[in-house]
């Protein structure tokens, strides 16, 4: 079993490791050097305990966005954009490739826009966490238990003047979790369209295309599938509580505003 665990953390590196290879050569200004840190993070169980793997990314940062009509305040478009990114991520490594349980045990990733307006920086943000609430906490009882919200810790380190602004608790939106992989391609798409077009194949590709798919791929086979299975389970016959055989991740602690009812075919 010791060296199952260890085949776990030594794929799950060797991936790091190429997309920050990949990276590097493919989008302009890139340096994959925290996703090299996380890779030789990944390899080592001290951190996380011998029978689970885990990894930071700190401070991954994105330059030469494009800015569009979108955005706002139109100062800020003739300025440098940087996109930023952190991540903390752990898991159970016999969990992994199972399918049927939620595969991670800690999540927390920032994704962070910088900008200027002629007065100082600016700033959005977006949270996306794995929450945890104490049992009986009826006020966070409704949060699925990964899911994205704007604003989260980074933007509230950095904001101190909010003008006419009201920002409330912003909604927990469901989303699956991302690890650093995911989290980078979901930066790409949204915000590098051009690079990510090229990364898959869209517009042409290149001789790294092949190798970035199946690195996407594999990292959404891992945390995605068993997400959408365990949701798709909620329209399965029976009630939640009797998921059970090999899907045991009920769709009802993923996101909590479902509804069971649900009557069992005769």
């Amino acid at each position: 079993m010791a060296t199952q665990n260890q085949d776990i953390r030594d794929e799950l590196s060797n991936d790091l490791l190429m997309l920050a290879d990949i990276l590097e050569k493919n989008v302009p200004g890139f340096n994959g050097s925290s996703l090299k840190d996380a890779a030789n993070e990944c390899t080592d169980p001290t951190e996380y305990g011998s029978t689970s793997w885990g990894y930071s990314v700190d401070l991954l940062q994105f330059f030469g966005y494009k800015s569009s009509e979108e955005l706002y305040p139109k100062i800020a478009r003739a300025g440098n954009i940087r996109v930023e990114m952190d991540l903390t991520i752990a898991g159970k490594c016999n969990t992994i490739h199972d399918g049927g349980h939620d595969p991670l045990h800690e999540l927390e990733l920032n994704i962070v826009v910088w900008g200027e307006d002629g007065e100082g920086k600016i700033i959005a943000a977006w949270h996306l966490d794995r929450h945890i609430s104490d049992e009986g906490d009826e006020m966070y009882s409704d949060h699925p238990i990964y899911h994205f919200q704007f604003g989260g810790r980074r933007m509230w380190e950095e904001v101190q003047d909010y003008g006419d602004l009201i920002v409330p608790e912003p909604p927990r939106l469901a989303f699956p979790p991302m690890d650093a992989i995911l989290a980078v391609n979901f930066v790409l798409a949204n915000y590098f369209g051009d690079d990510w077009r090229e990364l898959i194949g869209v517009e042409g590709g290149n001789s790294d295309s092949d190798e970035y798919r199946r690195i996407v791929s594999g990292a959404q086979e891992r945390l995605w599938r068993p997400y959408s299975q365990a949701l798709s389970a909620a329209w399965e016959p029976g009630p939640f509580s009797e998921q059970v055989s090999e899907q045991v991740w009920s769709p009802n602690a993923i996101w909590p505003q479902l509804i069971d009812d649900y009557e069992e075919v005769a």
